[in-house]
């Protein structure tokens, strides 16, 4: 223990503990730290837990919605000016959170969009009557009634589609 005797006595002036009280002093030093050192660590497994249960949210999410959107036979262009979400900034705690969520999204989105690009014709219509059986859903009758009414439908009736294969197993997380 002379490592901490000499930083004791560099720093106390020349004050100078024998090698018993400077085992002694390391060890109750040392327990204070290590009991905060387990507080931060049971703190950040609640925020690391957090961060997973928001990215394996935010890529089903945006995987179902990139699903739907192939196999409705959308182009991506218009999957990412419908879909495509900007830096959101909602949680002030953990500011890591935001970037979770928009790039797992994003990810989530591509993977099914792609999944449901390679599927063949007949796979594709069978996957919506499905989903659209298993909701009841219809879509809606005014297509281009108005420009912003037209988008925001379209936007709806995805969000239901891919909502109801998730919930009815559909499309499995």
């Amino acid at each position: 223990m002379p490592t901490i005797v000499a930083t004791i006595e560099a720093t106390e002036g020349g004050l100078m503990f024998d090698n018993a009280a400077a085992a002694s002093f390391g060890l109750t030093a040392g327990v204070p730290v290590v009991t905060m050192v387990g507080v931060w660590v049971a703190l950040g497994s609640g925020y690391y837990q957090a961060r997973e249960e928001a990215r394996n949210e935010n890529t089903v999410s945006g995987f179902s919605h990139g699903f739907v959107t192939a196999i409705l036979g959308w182009r991506w262009e218009h999957v990412v000016v419908r879909f495509r979400r900007t830096h959101l900034k909602i949680n002030s705690a953990d500011a890591a959170m935001d970037s979770i969520r928009v790039n797992s999204y994003h990810s989530g989105i591509k993977s099914g969009y792609l999944a449901g690009t390679i599927l063949p014709p007949e796979a594709k219509k069978a996957y919506i009557s499905k989903i659209r059986n298993a909701g009841n859903i219809h879509g809606p009758k005014n297509w281009d009634a108005d420009k912003d009414v037209a988008r925001n439908q379209q936007i709806s009736y995805v969000i239901e589609l891919a909502t109801t294969a998730l919930r009815y197993q559909i499309i499995k997380p």
